[in-house]
Formats: structure tokens, sequence, C-alpha cells
């Protein structure tokens, strides 16, 4: 039997605990056991790992708990976190690049990670991650709604993430209420990113591609009830009919029928991110002319066609309609597919796999089921299992 196989009853006699009371003395570990805390330690952080970090986790794995071995992997050193911060800085921006500098994006994942919140809660939890767990709080200027500078200064300080980042409130730092803030849509980051100018059509988009993992061309649905789509849809691009009615109706059909959920959202420049519900943006009205037989968008009430047709597969099991951005984010998180994106990165990042294989997809049904299930939607518990099927 592989030193690093998962078992319900491991994971039941770990208990999901916290590593605080994990024993510190190092034991005498042998070659076999010292390689598979390698193996485990070196997937999750990305480099060769400490002598005294693999001792502890030697010690779990010949105590059959290769699960703590892997948790203490996370906790006993920051390059997981840093590793996870790349991966996750991909998804804050436009270009998919993990370069820059950390935002409240990117520190509100790890921030979830690092303190096991329901991960689920990112699309629609009133959260936010400062970075003022810092030792010279006197380098770094104040949390701005319209600024990243924050962030940049407390990156510069060359703590670690485990360490500076602190569980805020979006309420309680004056950003939205509680019944309004929703997790990562609402940072100043996303709003910069996805919020400014447009349609608040890249809102949509780029959620189900980052959290999902499916672009909008992949939710193409020509069977979908066209009666949503938007008056600045043009119903014959370049004068040709054929064109609207097979490149053009499948994606709007659906995205259009949620884009009411974005009523009243905007980002200002220099100001940050706007919400008044009592105000239709021109952003949503815009080009009416275009369709003028087209939906016409008067509240924040969206509904989700995509329950119906092949997008069925996703896996919808909360609400399929609602009104404004927080409800909408909670249907995106209470889907199979939001478990399934999380549990691929988690795989990929890890193991370093193919994930299209069909040994690849069965570890992430796995995985995703756990993280559904018996792990709560725990991303470090996720990352922690994901290190156990390396090599299988």
């Amino acid at each position: 039997m592989s030193l690093i196989k998962s078992t319900c009853a491991v994971v039941l006699m770990t208990g999901f605990s916290s590593l605080t009371t994990a024993p510190l003395a190092r034991a005498n570990p042998s070659a076999e056991y010292l390689g598979a805390a390698r193996k485990i330690c070196e997937g999750l952080t990305g480099v060769v790992c400490d002598a005294n970090v693999l001792g502890i986790m030697s010690s779990f794995i010949s105590q059959k708990a290769p699960l703590q071995a892997a948790l203490a992997a996370i906790d006993y050193n920051d390059n997981f976190y840093k590793k996870l911060r790349n991966q996750i800085h991909r998804l804050s921006n436009e270009d998919r690049t993990p370069r820059g500098p950390l935002n409240s994006f990117t520190a509100l994942v790890v921030g979830m990670t690092r303190d096991r919140v329901p991960f689920d809660q990112v699309l629609y939890g009133d959260i936010i991650y400062t970075a003022e767990g810092v030792s010279d709080p006197a380098r770094v200027r104040p949390f701005h709604v319209a600024r990243n500078d924050h962030f940049e200064d407390a990156e510069k300080t060359g703590g670690d993430l485990k360490d500076i980042l602190v569980r805020r409130s979006q309420s309680e730092l004056g950003m939205f209420p509680p019944n309004i803030a929703s997790g990562v849509l609402t940072t100043p980051t996303f709003g910069q990113a996805y919020f400014l100018g447009g349609t608040n059509r890249a809102v949509l988009a780029n959620t189900y591609e980052a959290f999902l993992c499916h672009s909008i061309e992949q939710m193409h649905d020509n069977t979908r009830p066209k009666s949503y789509i938007a008056k600045d849809v043009t119903y014959a691009p370049g004068g040709d009919p054929a064109m609207y009615i097979n490149n053009c109706s499948g994606c709007h059909a659906g995205m259009d029928a949620q884009r009411p959920a974005f009523w009243g959202w905007d980002y200002v420049e220099r100001v940050g991110l706007q919400y008044d519900p009592t105000r239709r943006l021109d952003k949503l009205v815009r080009n009416a002319t275009e369709n003028p037989h087209g939906f016409e968008i008067k509240d924040n009430t969206w509904k989700n066609l995509w329950v119906e047709g092949k997008n069925a597969s996703l896996g919808w099991s909360g609400p399929t309609e609602g009104r404004g951005l927080k409800a909408w984010g909670q249907m995106l998180s209470q889907t199979n597919a939001f478990a399934k994106c999380w549990a691929k990165r988690a795989l990929v990042g890890t193991c370093l796999v193919d994930p299209e294989t069909s040994k690849s997809q069965s570890a992430i049904n796995q995985l995703a089921n756990q993280f559904m299930s018996e792990g709560r939607y725990d991303m470090k518990l996720l990352y922690a299992n994901a290190s156990l099927m390396c090599g299988r």
C-alpha cells in the first residue's frame, strides 16, 4: 500500500484539526518516510523543503497520518502561500499573468485559504483581507478602495503572507453593507478590472472563467430562449442574420439574462467601485437602436437560462433566479463546476499533471466531492488532499 494513500479513515482520524498541537520533536524517519514527505512538501510548495519540516511530516506519515503531514507542509513554511499567490494572481487581471504586486483579490483568496474560511463564500461573503500584520506598519499606506499601494507596500516589507494578512469585513471598512458585499466580486481589484466601462458583461465572463473554469464560448447554447438578449446586440452583424443566429445569440441568450445582477454597479477612476441601486447606468442600455425589440434591463432581477440544455452539466443546485450581485455569486458557488474547477487547480498546481487524462479526471471528481462534503469548502484541505494523489 502506498505510504501517501489518503482514505476516509485517515480523514476521520485527523478530524481536520489545526496543527498547533502537532508534535514538533523530530523523529528519526526512515528513508522511505522521508521520501514520501519530500514528495508531498515539494508538490505543495514548489521548493526543496526544510529538514525540520520534513522531519515533522515523516513522523506523521510513520503514524499513518499522511493528511496531517501535508497540512504540516502548508502550515510550517510560507512557500505554499507564495505558490498559491502566483496561481491566484493570474485570475485577478485580464492579462492572466502571475506577475505584478499583491492586490485585494489575491489577498482575499490566500487569506481565506489560510484561515480555512468556507471557500464558497468567496463570491458572496462580507469578507476582505488587508495587510496589516506587517512588522513595521509605518511602512505601509492605509487600505484604500481606489488604490493598491497598501498591498504593494506590505509585499515590499518581505513579510510572510501567512503572517501579514488580516481578515476584515467590507462593511466595517465602509465599502458595502453586509447584504451587498460579495467577496472578490466587490474588491477594488475586481472592480477596476471588470466593472470599469464596458457593459458589465466582462464581470460575468471573467467570473465564469475564474471560478467555474468555463469560458463564455464554452457556454454557447443556441437552444436557450432569445427573449433576454439586450438591445445593443445587433440582429444582423455585418448585414448577416445567420451570424447572429449561429454565433451571437447562443452566448447572449444566457449571458444577458444574468446581466441584471450587475444593475447599479460601476467602477469610477480614483473613487473606486460604486453601487447605486436607484440608478440605471448608461452602460446597461447603450446602443438600444441596434435591436429595438431586444430586452431592456429595468432592475436587478436576473434569471439563469443555463440550468437547462447542455450547460445543465455544470450541476446547478441553488436558486436559479434572484436579485442582485450577492445572490448571483451564491448561485455560482453552489455549482458542481465551482468545486471541480478548484479541485482541478489544486491537482494541476500541486502534481503538475495533464487534467484531461482519465486518471486526472477521476482524481478531480474525488477531490471535488471531498471539497463540497467532507471538506466543507476548505481550500487548505483541498490542496493537502491533492498532494496525496501525486504519482498515483
